[in-house]
């Protein structure tokens, strides 16, 4: 059994991953992936679009190359198509984690509260600014696909980010009780 959780940056995936380790899971951080690529081969792109098929296609093969289960996949840079088509096909539970509504004000403090010398610590206002505003439109457009399907479930941290994050735990917990 294996779990995606994906969504905007800075919306709680990999709070919820730590969370989902006590599970028994072993923890693949997708971010990592792309930034140790993009370092290697000197990519200079920060649009998500550029690696959803990418990302797709390392974690099937992740999922292919593993003789065991359990493998949770952290992932900012994923597609709802490209999630639904790894649902679909290795059975694999999938979250979205994002915020359509929070403000610019609480989404500073919200990140503020985690970030300590990390890549969004380091970005100026304007920078912050744009990673805000994409991300909102990013959360809306993926809450309105997965409106339309019933096996991806959306969950919006805009109102209150720890408790939608503990929501999203226990929901993936009574999952897995349940082999999904």
């Amino acid at each position: 059994m294996h779990i995606i959780i994906a969504g905007c940056a800075r919306s709680g995936k990999t709070t919820l991953c730590k969370k989902t380790r006590e599970l028994g899971f072993v923890h693949y951080k997708m971010d990592s992936v792309k930034r140790g690529v993009c370092k290697h081969f000197n990519i200079k792109t920060t649009l998500w679009t550029d690696f959803s098929l990418g990302v797709r296609d390392i974690i099937e093969q992740i999922i292919l190359d593993e003789y065991e289960d359990n493998i949770l996949f952290d992932t900012p840079h994923l597609s709802v198509e490209d999630a639904d088509y790894l649902r679909e096909k290795y059975n694999v539970l999938v979250v979205y984690m994002g915020y359509t509504s929070m403000s610019y004000e609480r989404f500073k403090s919200f990140i503020s509260s985690y970030e300590i010398d990390t890549w969004c610590s380091k970005l100026d206002e304007n920078e912050l600014r744009d990673l805000y505003d994409g991300c909102v439109q990013f959360s809306i457009e993926n809450k309105t696909k997965i409106s339309n399907l019933s096996n991806i479930k959306y969950f919006d941290i805009s109102d209150d980010p720890e408790g939608v994050i503990e929501q999203a735990f226990n929901y993936i917990r009574k999952s897995v009780d349940n082999g999904f």
